[in-house]
Parts: C-alpha cells; sequence; structure tokens
C-alpha cells in the first residue's frame, strides 16, 4: 500500500497541483499597459559631398615585383642576327612573335649533323640484324631447331 501511494497518487497530485497553479497563473493574468515607442533621432552627422581634384601622396617601401615572370630559351644555340624592340624588362608582346633571329648556318650544321648520327644508327642496327641473321643460321646448320634467346 506505501508503494502505491508513492508510485501512483503521489505524481497525480504533483502534476493537478501544477496544472492548477498554470490554470489560476492564466486567469488571473492583467494586460500589458501599452506604451508609445519613442522614436529616436540617429547618431549619426550628414555630410553633402562635393567633387573636387586632390593628389595625395603615399610614402611606403618595399620591392615591386612583376605578376609574371617567364624565362626565354633558344631551342638551338647561333648567333644572333637581329632583337626585336619588344624585348625589354616589363614589355609585352604577342604569342609567337619573333623576338630574336639567329643565325640558320649553324641550325642547318646541327640538323645535317644529327640527320648524320641518325643515319650512322640505322647502319649500326643493320649490322646487328645481319650479324643476329647469321649466328641463328649457323646455330641451325651445327645443331638444328631452333636457337636460344642469347644466339
Amino acid at each position: 500500500m506505501k508503494t502505491f501511494l508513492l508510485h501512483v497518487l503521489l505524481p497525480l497530485l504533483v502534476l493537478a497541483g501544477a496544472g492548477g497553479v498554470a490554470w489560476w497563473l492564466v486567469a488571473t493574468k492583467k494586460p500589458a499597459p501599452a506604451q508609445v515607442p519613442v522614436v529616436q533621432a540617429p547618431l549619426v552627422r550628414t555630410v553633402v559631398a562635393v567633387p573636387e581634384s586632390l593628389q595625395l601622396v603615399v610614402a611606403s617601401q618595399g620591392t615591386a615585383a612583376a605578376r609574371t615572370q617567364t624565362t626565354l630559351a633558344a631551342e638551338v644555340g647561333g648567333r644572333v642576327l637581329a632583337v626585336a624592340p619588344e624585348l625589354r624588362d616589363g614589355a609585352f608582346f604577342a604569342a609567337g612573335a619573333e623576338l630574336v633571329r639567329i643565325d640558320p648556318v649553324e641550325h642547318a650544321a646541327a640538323v645535317a649533323q644529327a640527320k648524320a648520327v641518325h643515319a650512322r644508327a640505322e647502319r649500326v642496327l643493320a649490322w646487328e640484324r645481319a650479324a643476329a641473321a647469321a649466328a641463328v643460321a649457323v646455330w641451325q646448320r651445327m645443331n638444328g631447331g631452333t636457337p636460344p634467346a642469347l644466339v
């Protein structure tokens, strides 16, 4: 019986008491007094802007650096024959513009030398292929069958 009172009736009594107090507060409320809002002036000062000329002097120190930098390099060497007037510090130039003209004689000699090196490599390759074919023929004549990969 004691546990019934503690577990059932006591919580019901607390809820009923809280509901009664809430009803009494709602029933006896007084209307809030009406107040007229007070309008305050803004705490700023205004000035009419007048256009005028003004020269400002700014003192500063530091290092100025270009936004974009590039390095130019020739693909071939040679004597410089002409330099474009756009090729100076801070200048702009269009993509594909001729900035420097190099003597074509040295370039032609370099191309001829590269062709000679290529022809020599082709000759060595043909020689090695012929030597490999001869080695295979000798192997087949002496041993018969397919030669190993190192022959």
